[in-house]
């Protein structure tokens, strides 16, 4: 409701937008969606109902809710606007006297609806509990709603985040917050947080309704103590518990030696964290060891999260391509420890945010951009970018072409010469004719990319450009790509030989610098069995310089995976993660028979 109701207003149509207005449109159209589509997918409404489904070669859809105010409920603290737009639907107060009957009606409509599984908590804290603690902008929207965020601390949980390190004084343009919320987070437990707010009263009658229900509950987003109270009621009850988008907190950096903030020079926090960059630490939303364990044996499952952040190193696939499917290995083989090999699943959840990165182009180990130590960002994110080999083979080249799609800004790390190297890589392989190459985004080379292509294309050395006067880089620049494409060694090469030492200065320098690059062009042709390329509408897409763009390459990604090193065996388990969560979904819903029994006195 934040980003519409500040910046939008009423809005021109009248269309509601607060969160469960939205929410009960979508799932109306996900409903929509599975009726037209009949053939492939349908909606699942037990487990049972989920075997049937996928035994007919169908894909079962179970239908959640995710939002910031469950069943649009608030407390009585909640000091935003909500009838700003006349369409939204008004949120409604709950109270210790009013929390039974509109909990108890609100499950039974979302019931109804054939929603199964529920995530009670997202960027808000509130009625229900704290939120998890992780991030800057959201805890001031979270003060924007309830004039209220208290934290403690993180030191005993090895949470090294806090809110005062994430501030900047830029945040306070987003909106009109008090300086209440300064008091809060200034001078608090510096060396880390973790949302004070454990889960309340009312949350506790929405947890066990909802577990009388049936429902499959998520823990994701609750802040540590909020956690640590739903696993001791489901504990009680036998109940599992999942973590739909799972982030493992123990490959997140933390402190290197002893508790400190992360302040000072970039110098200072690569010493103590190993990274310079705040969203690469621990914090309480990530998954802490003890949870996976209380997941584990509740007969959860856990989901892990596509998300492109920088990790720690763990198990036997290289982590040397920040924030691409290497980064999701990482995480994933640090899951399957965790969770005993049961249980671990595949969860996307990153609409218009980053996704992850490619592996080969200039995109590549991308979030390294943001580390602020020059030999990091520049030096360390070339070595992994120019390292990396066996990516997805495709049917065909790819044939679309943008320059924007090859360029990086050089402060990020990518010399200009290297480049135009992969723009000109991409647009040969794209066959781009040559009156439709682009000139290069420096002006003052603006034909480099053509000279480069006009190097790959040339069959013969007199198709190249001689050096002479006002002849600038193009002689160069052709004859570097030449050679490189053709394996010709400069040594023995009569044309190079015959220049002066002036000009095989300046190949040398357009030479050393590609090479490494058309390395790596080369190594994105894998060797697995062909994929058949996607296109969508005029566009091509190839998972190597795209990364994961959208998610209708799932199945690049898959063979990613498998090309960089997972095994058969491990990826076996993110394979039978469907059955596990049917088999967790399936003790939920005995659990629940089971308390109905209980509840009408027929067992003891």
């Amino acid at each position: 409701m934040y980003l519409p109701s500040l910046a939008l207003g009423p809005g021109s149509d009248g269309s509601p937008y607060d969160d469960e207005s939205i929410i009960l449109q979508q799932i109306q159209e996900i409903k929509n969606m599975a009726l037209s589509q009949s053939s492939w997918m349908e909606i699942a409404s037990t487990a049972k109902d989920a075997r049937r489904i996928i035994l007919y070669g169908k894909l079962a859809v179970v239908l959640g809710v995710e939002m910031d105010n469950f069943g649009n409920f608030k407390t009585a603290s909640f000091i935003w606007d909500d009838n700003v737009n006349p369409a939204n639907a008004k949120l409604v107060t709950l109270t210790e006297t009013t929390a039974d009957k509109l909990l108890e009606d609100k499950l039974n409509q979302y019931y109804g609806l054939g929603i199964r599984q529920i995530t009670p908590m997202h960027y808000l804290s509130g009625v229900f509990g704290g939120a998890a603690v992780f991030r800057a902008e959201i805890a001031m929207i979270q003060f924007a709603f309830n004039k209220n965020i208290t934290v403690t601390s993180g030191l005993a949980k090895r949470i090294p985040y806090s809110l005062k390190d994430d501030y900047s004084a830029k945040m306070m343009l987003a909106g009109n917050f008090p300086i209440n919320y300064l008091n809060n987070i200034f001078g608090v437990n510096e060396q880390g947080n973790i949302n004070a707010m454990g889960m309340t009263n009312i949350g506790q009658k929405l947890v066990t309704k909802s577990m009388n229900k049936g429902f499959i509950i998520d823990s994701e987003h609750m802040g540590y103590e909020m956690k640590e109270a739903l696993f001791t009621i489901a504990a009680a009850r036998s109940y599992p518990i999942m973590s739909s988008h799972t982030d493992p907190a123990g490959i997140n950096f933390n402190w290197t030696n002893q508790p400190v903030s992360f302040t000072g020079t970039p110098e200072s926090r690569m010493q103590n964290f190993g990274t310079t960059n705040i969203r690469n630490i621990a914090t309480e939303f990530n998954l802490a060891d003890e949870h996976y364990e209380k997941i584990r044996n509740s007969g959860g499952t856990v989901g892990v999260f596509m998300l492109p952040y920088y990790k720690k190193s763990y198990g036997n696939v290289p982590n040397d391509c920040a924030g691409s499917s290497k980064t999701w290995a990482q995480m994933y083989l640090y899951s399957l420890d965790k969770m005993n090999g049961r249980g671990v699943a595949l969860c996307t959840d990153r609409g218009m945010t980053d996704f992850l990165t490619p592996r080969f182009g200039p995109n590549s180990a991308y979030t390294l951009k943001d580390e602020e130590i020059l030999t990091i960002k520049k030096d360390l994110r070339a070595t992994q970018r120019l390292a990396q080999k066996n990516g997805v083979k495709y049917d065909r080249p790819m044939q679309s072409f943008h320059v924007s799609w090859y360029h990086q800004p050089e402060d990020q790390g990518i010399n200009e010469y290297e480049n135009d190297a992969w723009a000109a890589f991409a647009a040969w392989e794209a066959n781009v004719p040559n009156s439709q190459l682009p000139p290069s985004f420096y002006i003052l080379h603006a034909d480099r990319i053509k000279n480069y292509v006009k190097g790959l294309r040339a069959t013969s050395e007199s198709q190249l450009m001689n050096p002479g006067f006002l002849t600038g880089d193009a002689p160069w620049e052709q004859a570097a790509m030449y050679a490189i494409k053709n394996k010709i060694n400069r040594a023995l090469w009569p044309r190079y030989l015959s220049y002066s030492q002036e000009d095989q200065r300046h190949i040398n320098e357009f030479y050393d610098v590609i090479k490494p690059a058309w390395d790596s062009w080369q190594g994105k042709y894998g060797n697995n069995q062909p994929l058949r390329r996607l296109k969508t509408g005029n566009r091509d897409w190839d998972y190597n310089t795209d990364g994961m763009a959208h998610y209708g390459l799932m199945p690049d990604f898959l063979q990613d995976l498998r090309n960089i090193g997972l095994t058969a065996m491990q990826l076996s388990y993110l394979f039978s993660s469907a059955e596990d969560y049917i088999r967790m979904w399936g003790k939920s819903e005995a659990s629940s028979k089971k308390a109905a029994l209980n509840m009408t006195g027929n067992i003891r």
